[in-house]
């Protein structure tokens, strides 16, 4: 809906939808059948959402997704790995609103929303810088 008095901004576009369920799919399929899981602690996160990215090593497992981009070949573009972090920040807020057990707490002094947003805001900058120098 349009109005609505339960949603402090405006309506999500269902694109966006689209795009953070296809960006959580790209992620889940990463984890399943590349993600080097050998220095792992424990069980790995059921390939859920909720698991994943309500999981308090999520700012590790983006980081080390956002490492095998750029290793493929050709490397994935900077402007690529900015949308998915985007779309990651979005998926990571909505566990948040709606996980009342979440702990965010991070490492170094960083939650783990800001580890993502750190992330996402260096993707964007390398972007920016690649479009310059085309």
């Amino acid at each position: 809906a349009i109005l609505c008095r339960h949603r402090y901004g405006r309506a999500v576009q269902q694109t966006t939808v689209e795009s953070d369920v296809g960006t959580l799919l790209r992620v889940l399929g990463w984890m399943r059948n590349h993600r080097d899981r050998s220095a792992d602690e424990g069980e790995p996160p059921a390939l859920t959402m909720k698991a994943v990215v309500g999981s308090p090593r999520f700012a590790q497992y983006v980081a080390e997704y956002i490492e095998w981009l750029q290793a493929r070949e050709p490397p994935v573009k900077y402007s690529s790995i900015a949308n998915y972090a985007n779309s990651l920040v979005s998926l990571l807020t909505y566990v948040m609103s709606s996980d009342e057990t979440y702990d965010g707490t991070g490492d170094l002094g960083f939650s783990i929303y800001d580890q993502i947003c750190n992330l996402r805001r260096q993707a964007h900058s390398a972007a920016a810088q690649d479009r310059m120098y085309r």
